[in-house]
């Protein structure tokens, strides 16, 4: 096997092959080779025969290969990887070819069977269970920081370099080990609503009549209400005094000056009460 570090070209160089795919992984030298292929299987579907729907969107191949995409849980680690990566070269960590179809391998296959780059038998890519990368961002070179760095930090996300121990080593080849466990992410604080919002009924003020809105209602204080109140809890108060008690209990009344109804005070409220102080205050 040719030494690490010596120069087999990067990815980009060697993607568009004469015979127009990127180098794939060997054929699996032994049984248990394809046994270990087989272990990574997942779901009720074949190798290279995932259906998109079934897995998640990991970003658009930067060799001009499409939508790309990986298991799940894969691109959660993937997503986490790029963050550090990003943090640390001030770039994105860019896919060259995650999940790969069961008819891509076919056809990479036969041309590596006629003397072409070499490529997995058909079934036992790890690219065809959506669990593997081939990265560029310099992380497809031999010698680089970026490749250095993915070597000893991909492990901790999960990502191993498996095509370092390829017959023709590919810098560019991680293989998803399944092992990366998301940090948990702290609750955040929930923003502290001020008593007036928690109120349950306002009272607001326009042209000098009085309205109390609550969250389901809204109610004219005027001489109908006043004499229903009478009617059936006996209450004896002008209109004067009653407005005194509402004030006593709900605050000094908000003067409306907005545009919106009444009625359409009430339609806000029925659904939003933060929007419901907002725009009665006018902001």
């Amino acid at each position: 096997m040719a030494a690490l570090g010596a120069s087999v070209g990067t990815l980009s160089d060697r993607a568009y092959a004469a015979d127009g795919f990127m180098p794939l992984r060997p054929e699996p030298s032994s049984p248990q080779e394809a046994r270990i292929a087989a272990s990574r299987a997942w779901g009720e579907y074949a190798n290279g025969r995932i259906p998109p729907e079934a897995m998640s969107f990991a970003g658009v191949s930067y060799l001009g290969y499409g939508d790309q995409y990986l298991r799940s849980d894969a691109l959660v680690s993937y997503q986490a990887l790029n963050n550090a990566f990003q943090e640390a070269f001030g770039k994105p960590l860019v896919i060259g070819e995650a999940y790969r179809s069961y008819e891509r391998q076919e056809v990479a296959y036969a041309k590596y069977l006629a003397g072409g780059p070499e490529a997995a038998v058909p079934g036992t890519s790890i690219h065809g269970w959506a669990l593997a990368i081939d990265f560029g961002s310099r992380v497809d070179s031999y010698g680089t920081p970026e490749k250095a760095w993915m070597n000893s930090t991909g492990p901790a996300f999960g990502w191993q370099p498996r095509g370092d121990t390829f017959r023709k080593p590919e810098a560019w080849h991680f293989e998803y080990d399944e092992s990366y466990v998301p940090v948990p992410q702290p609750e955040p604080e929930p923003t502290p609503i001020p008593e007036e919002i928690l109120t349950d009924m306002k009272l607001i003020t326009r042209n000098g009549s009085y309205w109390l809105i609550g969250e389901f209602t809204s109610q004219l204080i005027d001489a109908t209400f006043l004499a229903e109140l009478k009617s059936r809890f006996g209450v004896s108060a002008n209109l004067g005094t009653l407005v005194a008690a509402l004030k006593k209990q709900y605050g000094e009344p908000i003067e409306f000056t907005g545009g919106d109804s009444v009625e359409v005070l009430t339609r806000v409220a029925n659904y939003n009460r933060l929007e419901l102080i907002a725009r009665i205050q006018g902001k």
